[in-house]
C-alpha cells in the first residue's frame, strides 16, 4: 500500500454536504482527475486562471522543495515563479460566468486532481473496476479544518496567482486519503503508448515496495480523448556533472566567455556563479549519450569522452577515482509516467518501433565491484527532483519511506555526491533551488523558443480524456469521497468542462508559462524558461516568437481513417 486509506463515513458526510456529495469540503460539482505530473503545478494555475472567478481556495498535501516553493518564491504579491505541490491538489471555487456552455457558468466547483503519473490518467479512467486501487486513484479529502492554512504577508493573508486571481492556501500533511474512481485523466502522450514496459507498474517496484500486476491500457471503456498542449521535456545532470561538463566546453571553446572566468562552482544554488546557469553558457551532451545511459549500456563515466572531452570524476579530489565515483547513475521515473515514456519514445524509440530498446532497471546499489550502473525509479516528477537534488549535493532522499506503508521511489543514501543524469519537464527547478541543471542535448537548449522553431524536438502532446456511460454522460462513479451517485446537473456541469478543458486559449497558456520563465543573473537578456504551446497551423504566419502568445507549427499526428489522431511516434511535423 502506498498510501493510508479513509473511507468517509456517509453519514457524517451527507450532514456536511446537504445530501449531495461525501466529500468534506462539500463543494456542489466534484470533477475527479489523475495522471500527468509533469504539469502537476501548471495544473491548478490553468484552473485558476481559466475557470474561476472568485472564493479561489487551493488545498495541497505538500509544499514542494521542504516548504519553500510557495507562490512568488514567498511574495505574495508576485505571481511567479508559481506553486510548487506534491502529489495531490484541489482547487475549490466559484467558476467564472461567461462560458458557451452555461452548465460551467458561476458554479461551486471542487477540481481535484491526483499527480500520480500518466498512466493514473489513463488505465483507472479505462477501466474503473479492475483499474482503482490505491495507487491509481487516492485523492486529498481536503478541508479547512483538517489543514494549515499558510498566510501571505497581505492583510488579507492570500497569495496571487498567475493572472491575478487571489487564493487561499492550506497544506494538508495529515488530511485524509480516499480511493476514489477518477471521472478523467491527463496524460503525457496518449493512452495507447501505455503498452508492454511503458504500463501502468510494468517491471520491479522500489525496494520494500510489493510488486503490482501490470495495468496496459486495454481500450476497455468509451473514452473521449483529446489532444491538448505541447509540453516541453529535457534531459537534467547533477550539478557536479553539469558543472564539469560546463567547464571542459567552456576549455574547449565550444561555449562562450559568458560572464567573466570561471568561477569555483560547488554544490550550493545558492552561491553559484549565475552565468553558469545561462542558456549561452549551458553545456550539451550528444544525443546517443543520453540514449546509452537510459538503456543501461553505459557503466562507468570514465569509459565515455563527450564531444571527445574526458570527465573528470574525482569528486573528492583524492587523486584516484573509486568504483562509486565512476558507476554512472540514472534517476528514471516508473513504468506509467508519461514523462517516462515520451522520453523512452524519443531516445530509445520505446513502442514506436520493434525490437526497440526500454530504459534500465538495475538496482541503485550494486554491489560496488560489479560493473553495473545504478538506476534509480522515481514515483512522480518531485521524487525525480529529489532525486536528482540528493545525487547533487549528497543530502540524501529516503524515496518517501513511511509516507505510504513503504516508499514511492528507490532511495538515495545521504553523503552520497555523483555525476548522474535524469529527465523531467521544464516547469521543473525554474526557481534554481535544486542541485540538478537542465543541458542542451546535441548543442540546443531546452527552452519554449527552439521548441517553437522546431530546433528542439522533445515536445510531446499531452492527452485529456473522460469516461461515457451507456447515456454518452460522463460517467461520475462513486468512491470513497463522492459516495452519493451524481445527480444530472452534476453530469452536466462535468461535461460542459470536458468540453474545454484542454484546449486553453494561446494566451491564457501564455500566462500560466510565465510561472516556468527562468532569470539566473536579474538581467532581461538573460531570461529564458519551458512550459507549453498550442498547435496551430498558422503559427507559423505569427512572425517572431512571442512568449505571450505560444503558438507552434507543428505536432506529432497521424492520419487514421482520414482523421489526424496523435501519434507520439511520429516525428514533428507542420499541424494541419
Amino acid at each position: 500500500m502506498r498510501n493510508q486509506i479513509s473511507l468517509v463515513a456517509v453519514g457524517v458526510s451527507l450532514a456536511l454536504t446537504g445530501n449531495v456529495n461525501a466529500a468534506a469540503l462539500g463543494a456542489a460539482h466534484e470533477i475527479y482527475i489523475g495522471g500527468a505530473t509533469a504539469v502537476q503545478n501548471s495544473f491548478g494555475a490553468d484552473i485558476i486562471s481559466r475557470f474561476c472567478s472568485s472564493n479561489i481556495q487551493v488545498y495541497v498535501d505538500k509544499i514542494a522543495n521542504g516548504g519553500l516553493s510557495l507562490p512568488g518564491g514567498g511574495d505574495p504579491n508576485a505571481q511567479t515563479p508559481i506553486l510548487e505541490n506534491g502529489d495531490q491538489v484541489v482547487v475549490h471555487c466559484t467558476t467564472l460566468g461567461g462560458f458557451a456552455n452555461t452548465n460551467l457558468n458561476t458554479k461551486d466547483i471542487a477540481f481535484y486532481k491526483f499527480n500520480g503519473g500518466s498512466a493514473t490518467g489513463v488505465a483507472p479512467v479505462d477501466d474503473p473496476v479492475n483499474g482503482v486501487d490505491v495507487s491509481s486513484a487516492s485523492y486529498l479529502d481536503a478541508s479547512p479544518a483538517a489543514c494549515n492554512k499558510i498566510n501571505s504577508a497581505r492583510a488579507d493573508k492570500k497569495w496571487t496567482a498567475v493572472g491575478g486571481n487571489l487564493f487561499d492556501l492550506y497544506e494538508c500533511p495529515a488530511a485524509p486519503l480516499g480511493v476514489q474512481t477518477p471521472d478523467a485523466g491527463i496524460s503525457d502522450v496518449e493512452p495507447k503508448m501505455f503498452k508492454g514496459t511503458l504500463a501502468q507498474d510494468a517491471g520491479p517496484e522500489p525496494a520494500g515496495v510489493p510488486n503490482a500486476p501490470a495495468k496496459p491500457f486495454a481500450g476497455l471503456s468509451t473514452l473521449v480523448v483529446k489532444t491538448g498542449p505541447g509540453v516541453v521535456f529535457g534531459v537534467a545532470v547533477t550539478i557536479p556533472m553539469y558543472d564539469e561538463l560546463q567547464d571542459d566546453q567552456k576549455g574547449a571553446g565550444m561555449l562562450p566567455d559568458c560572464l567573466g572566468t570561471l568561477g569555483a562552482g560547488g554544490t550550493n544554488p545558492a552561491t553559484r556563479d549565475v552565468w553558469r546557469d545561462t542558456v549561452a553558457c549551458m553545456p550539451s551532451v550528444p544525443s546517443g549519450l543520453v540514449s546509452s545511459v537510459a538503456n543501461g549500456d553505459l557503466t562507468k563515466w570514465s569509459n565515455t569522452k563527450v564531444y571527445g572531452l574526458a570527465l573528470n570524476v574525482d569528486l573528492d579530489n583524492s587523486g584516484s577515482v573509486s568504483t562509486e565515483e565512476d558507476r554512472v547513475r540514472f534517476c528514471r521515473r516508473r513504468s506509467g509516467s508519461g514523462t517516462h515514456a515520451q522520453f523512452s519514445a524519443h531516445y530509445l524509440n520505446t513502442n514506436c518501433a520493434d525490437n526497440a530498446f526500454s530504459t534500465g532497471t538495475t538496482s541503485p546499489t550494486p554491489l560496488s565491484f560489479l560493473d553495473a550502473a545504478a538506476i534509480y525509479e522515481n514515483k512522480g516528477s518531485s521524487d525525480m527532483d529529489d532525486c536528482l537534488d540528493a545525487l547533487g549535493d549528497g543530502g540524501g532522499f529516503d524515496g518517501d519511506a513511511g509516507t505510504s506503508g513503504g516508499k514511492d521511489s528507490d532511495a538515495v543514501p545521504v553523503g552520497l555526491t555523483a555525476f548522474a543524469m535524469g529527465y523531467n519537464s521544464l516547469e521543473r527547478n525554474t526557481s534554481l533551488t535544486r542541485s540538478y541543471r537542465f543541458v542542451k542535448v546535441d548543442g540546443v537548449a531546452p527552452t519554449l523558443k527552439n521548441a517553437w522553431t522546431g530546433d528542439y524536438g522533445d515536445v510531446y502532446y499531452l492527452s485529456y480524456q473522460y469516461r461515457l456511460n451507456s447515456a454518452g454522460k460522463p460517467d461520475l462513479r462513486t468512491g470513497a469521497l463522492r459516495t452519493v451517485a451524481a445527480t444530472g446537473p452534476q453530469r452536466d456541469t462535468a461535461e460542459a468542462f470536458f468540453q474545454v478543458w484542454n484546449s486553453p486559449d494561446a494566451a491564457v497558456i501564455g500566462v500560466v508559462n510565465t510561472g516556468f520563465v527562468v532569470n539566473p543573473t536579474g538581467n532581461a537578456a538573460d531570461t529564458w524558461g519551458g512550459g507549453s504551446m498550442v498547435p496551430s497551423a498558422a503559427a507559423a504566419l505569427l512572425g517572431a516568437f512571442n512568449p505571450v502568445l505560444p503558438t507552434t507549427p507543428f505536432s506529432r499526428t497521424a492520419v487514421v481513417n482520414g482523421q489526424s489522431v496523435a501519434d507520439s511516434c511520429q516525428a514533428l511535423t507542420l499541424a494541419n
